[in-house]
């Protein structure tokens, strides 16, 4: 922003009133100047320059068409809304099956998305390139001025160190373990780049703006080529250090039971993972892909439906274990596959009511499930970019 001639208490607090103000506008898309006095607490003339200062920077805009009512008498309130063409974020989702891109305008709307399947023979340095290219053609294709990106956001697989942007842990993917992912980006495009686990960013986004809003302590569970984990707790996402934490795929639910692809035994994604799910299924209902689920579920097979209710009870084993540790009021299911992440809530949410154990946080707990959605997971990647930019 361009230093504003009028009389300001100091650049500091200037910033960051402004920064304040902008992303309350971006979370209730209208904003009066009122209303941002009523919010803030901040003074009337102080609003009053700061309203001034991110019209003329074009930041904001009078939002004409409001639709918004007042019973004020007198001259009604205007009201302001994000201009949605003052900047961009890029969001990127990525596993070993898939990547998906989102670029996004200064209001998180998506002005171009792609997502593709990918196979699962790449390498860290491979899917890479890939991704910078996939993110090259967007910023193509959607004419973007390089100088109006504020950054990319990265949902990264794995263990993933936050402060550095490096992906600590991921093996399925050969060469991505210890990979500096945010020092390699960022060479390549010159603009800030920020990392964190795939499954936080999902689960952030859910939080936000999905059906698990109103929850206070969520613990999610997405399923994909892994089982990734995120803990968010009154609006934060759990780390230690820097480093996120919720590697609930790789806890056992079996010391004896089967290998994992990480060297131990019984891991929760051994049985509950894509790859897992459609190994096992061949015995009962042979199927082609993950995919092919929603469509053996509606044809009502009664094989599918005792399928779903086994892999529930392994599911509720680690559920007990997490409710007992994090004491959460909701658990979020999700799955590429809707049919399959609606049934496989439903029955674990049965198995966790009647568990005879009182120790168990089952009061007021809420099993909840939603779909994959390869554009929403984009949005919540780009909003890493966003949080960094109201922040600083």
């Amino acid at each position: 922003m361009a230093t504003s001639k009028l009389p300001l208490r100091g650049n500091d607090i200037r910033i960051r009133n402004e920064k304040l103000i902008l992303s309350l506008i971006q979370k209730n898309n209208n904003l009066s100047q009122s209303e941002a006095v009523n919010m803030t607490g901040l003074k009337p003339p102080t609003i009053l320059r700061i309203f001034a200062n991110l019209e003329n920077e074009k930041l904001i805009m009078i939002n004409k068409k409001s639709s918004i009512s007042s019973d004020r008498k007198g001259r009604k309130p205007v009201y302001y809304k994000i201009n949605p063409k003052a900047a961009y974020a890029i969001g990127v989702d990525f596993c070993s099956t898939s990547i998906s891109i989102v670029i996004v305008d200064f209001n998180r709307t998506p002005v171009y998305s792609q997502f593709i399947d990918i196979d699962e023979d790449h390498t860290g340095d491979s899917i890479f390139n890939l991704i910078c290219k996939l993110i090259e053609e967007g910023i193509k294709e959607s004419s973007i001025p390089g100088s109006k990106i504020l950054g990319i956001g990265v949902g990264a697989p794995g263990k993933v160190d936050i402060s550095t942007g490096t992906v600590l842990f991921y093996d399925r993917i050969e060469g991505l373990s210890n990979y500096p992912l945010k020092e390699k980006m960022e060479k390549r495009f010159n603009t800030p780049l920020f990392v964190n686990n795939n499954c936080s960013v999902i689960a952030m986004n859910e939080y936000r703006y999905g059906r698990v809003s109103e929850s206070k302590a969520l613990v999610t569970l997405l399923i994909r080529s892994g089982v990734g984990g995120a803990f968010i707790n009154d609006g934060q996402i759990l780390t230690t250090n820097g480093i996120t934490t919720m590697e609930i795929g790789h806890t056992s639910i079996d010391y004896d039971g089967r290998l994992c692809e990480c060297g131990e035994k019984g891991c929760l994604q051994a049985y509950l993972a894509e790859p897992a799910i459609i190994k096992d299924i061949q015995s009962c209902c042979p199927i082609d892909s993950f995919m092919d689920l929603d469509e053996l579920i509606l044809s009502g097979n009664c094989d599918i439906d005792n399928f779903i209710r086994e892999k529930a009870e392994l599911l509720t084993k680690s559920l007990k274990t997490l409710s007992r540790i994090f004491s959460p009021d909701t658990f979020l299911i999700i799955s590429r596959s809707p049919l399959y992440a609606e049934k496989l809530a439903a029955y674990t949410d049965a198995l966790m009511q009647d568990d005879p154990c009182k120790f168990d946080n089952i009061e007021g707990l809420s099993i909840q499930n939603c779909s994959y959605n390869p554009v929403n997971a984009g949005q919540g990647a780009a909003d890493l970019v966003f949080n960094d930019y109201f922040a600083s």
